[in-house]
């Protein structure tokens, strides 16, 4: 059925109703068949030839089969961007930008990098990190951990003019997620750093990650076979 998504005050609300309800008679009641979209599976491990000499590089796994995932490895995934990705990949290794993306409520944990002079060395910063998840459980101090919890926490539902706050608590209405972010901020403010090491047992569980790689074309080819890819070129 229709959705109709309005963002008010209880006043303003009011003195729509009559113009939604009329907007909702004058549409078409006639039904029409569901269409069903096709779209070709990607491989697992692609890579992309591109003119230039720099890598944009991305992977992604699926953690506990897709469910959804604690909030506190929220402040873990926060960790690896900026103790992980950030001084190894960017910094030391040239890249304009690298971090880790936790999703939490489909079960993902996703890295990327752009504009990457390097590309072994990121992958092997990616596969680093149950190791260096582990190492910071047991090293973080409760200052810096705090921080961590408080930076996600504020990360789940961002300042936002009404708006936008509207159309965010529509889509969160339409995907079934309403009430997750409380959820999540719950568990974030529960968390421990034996959160590190929970995400890291996952991630190794998880096994071999999906990879896309945009980058020189000669360079992707020569390392195709050892990294699984499928070469391909736009267009």
């Amino acid at each position: 059925g229709l959705v109709v998504g309005l963002t008010a005050d209880d006043e303003a609300a009011r003195a729509a109703d009559p113009a939604i309800a009329g907007l909702l008679d004058a549409l078409s009641p006639s039904t029409s068949e569901p269409v069903t979209w096709s779209l070709d599976a990607p491989a697992p491990r692609e890579g992309w030839g591109l003119p230039g000499q720099v890598h944009y590089v991305g992977t992604g796994i699926a953690l506990r089969d897709g469910s959804p995932l604690p909030g506190a490895w929220l402040a873990a995934s926060r960790w690896l961007t900026g103790d992980l990705f950030i001084p190894e990949v960017r910094f030391q290794g040239g890249a304009y930008g690298a971090g880790a993306q936790l999703d939490p409520l489909h079960g993902a944990l996703r890295t990327f990098s752009y504009r990457d002079p390097h590309l072994q060395r990121t992958l092997d910063v990616a596969t680093s990190m149950p190791e260096a998840l582990r190492r910071a459980a047991q090293e973080i101090d409760g200052t810096e951990f705090e921080t961590l919890v408080i930076g996600a926490a504020g990360g789940l539902d961002p300042y936002a003019l009404p708006g936008a706050r509207g159309h965010r608590e529509l889509l969160r209405h339409l995907r079934g997620s309403e009430g997750q972010v409380e959820r999540l901020r719950a568990e974030l403010l529960e968390a421990t750093p034996a959160a590190f090491a929970e995400l890291a047992d996952a991630i190794e569980a998880a096994g071999d990650p999906a990879l896309v790689i945009l980058g020189p074309d000669a360079q992707l080819r020569e390392k195709a076979e050892g990294l699984g890819l499928e070469v391909r070129e736009p267009g």
